[in-house]
């Protein structure tokens, strides 16, 4: 794993995207969370994006796209796009995966249909972590027998 990403939607084009708003507004969203995936990230070494985007819904398209790399207390501002094929070729540095099944294309949010159209699909989730008192992390699936963190599994 090369980075986390999380994203949301913003309402408003035309709106303040201000660093330490957003911060919150992440800090919210993920509630308790917040402080594991800091650890989760911490733990892995790399970096945790957020990607904040707003529509154009007269164009019906993605209209402002902010990546920021979320800090211990702050956040702070690494890209600007005003397209999804834009955000998708950056998002290419943390991507070393090819998918090759098919996507459930049901759906989508505007901006998957986008990237996904531009041949940049939003990268892989990981389905659950299992976090542990000891600081510990396990994948869904990856967790050994004895739940102790054993050989190259461990996150």
């Amino acid at each position: 794993m090369s980075a986390l990403l999380d994203r949301a939607c913003f309402e408003g084009t035309k709106r303040q995207w201000d660093t330490e708003h957003i911060l919150n507004c992440v800090k919210e969203r993920f509630d308790a969370l917040f402080e594991l995936k800091m650890a989760f990230a911490a733990r892995l070494k790399v970096p945790w994006y957020f990607v904040a985007y707003a529509y154009n819904h007269d164009r019906n398209c993605v209209a402002s796209i902010y990546v920021f790399q979320i800090l211990k207390e702050a956040m702070k501002l690494v890209a600007r796009f005003d397209q999804a094929k834009d955000l998708g070729a950056w998002m290419q540095q943390y991507r070393d995966l090819e998918m090759r099944s098919r996507y459930e294309e049901k759906g989508l949010p505007l901006l998957d249909q986008e990237l996904r159209r531009r041949g940049y699909p939003w990268p892989s989730n990981l389905d659950a972590v299992l976090s542990c008192p000891n600081g510990t992390f396990f994948e869904r699936g990856r967790i050994p027998d004895d739940h102790q963190a054993i050989g190259s599994r461990a996150l």
